[in-house]
């Protein structure tokens, strides 16, 4: 499974690649409706928030409605709007605080690798702090961001 790594040293805090995450997703740029989130830090790395598609993902064990789900074990998870009902429990149950809430269109979003092309965050970003890699799975070396704290 291909996941996103980060390299938060490298992350400037520009907000690029919120906003063509955004814009690639929804037609219009805003951190809102983002399937990453950057929490800017002045006196050390910024903290950078993105799905690393877990094998054993806890936001589709919590979600009742089963709309959370993936087509292979090579795939992203998906969120099926039609069955979602915006319960929320994904957001709680995510340990990495990648199930967002979209506050402008009132529905939980997560990154879905761009539906196989090349993410569009990764593309915007300046610095090279993004990059995605193969195999990763939840707790491990490619599916964390490097420099994650704890």
């Amino acid at each position: 499974m291909s996941t996103i790594r980060i390299k938060q040293e490298l992350c400037s805090g520009c907000l690029n690649c919120v906003m063509a995450c955004s814009l690639k997703h929804e037609g219009y740029a805003s951190p809102s409706s983002a399937r990453l989130h950057i929490n800017l830090n002045l006196f050390e790395d910024n903290q950078i928030y993105f799905c690393r598609q877990c094998q054993n993902a806890p936001c589709s064990k919590a979600c009742p409605e089963q709309a959370i789900t993936r087509t292979s074990e090579d795939a992203p998870w998906l969120i099926d709007y039609g069955r979602c009902t915006n319960c929320k429990e994904c957001i709680s149950a995510c340990p990495f605080n990648a199930m967002i809430w979209d506050s402008i269109r009132d529905r939980v979003i997560k990154c879905d690798l761009c539906d196989g092309e090349m993410p569009a965050c990764m593309d915007a970003c300046p610095t090279g702090a993004l990059s995605i890699v193969g195999g990763g799975s939840e707790g491990g070396e490619l599916g964390k961001a490097e420099g994650d704290r704890k």
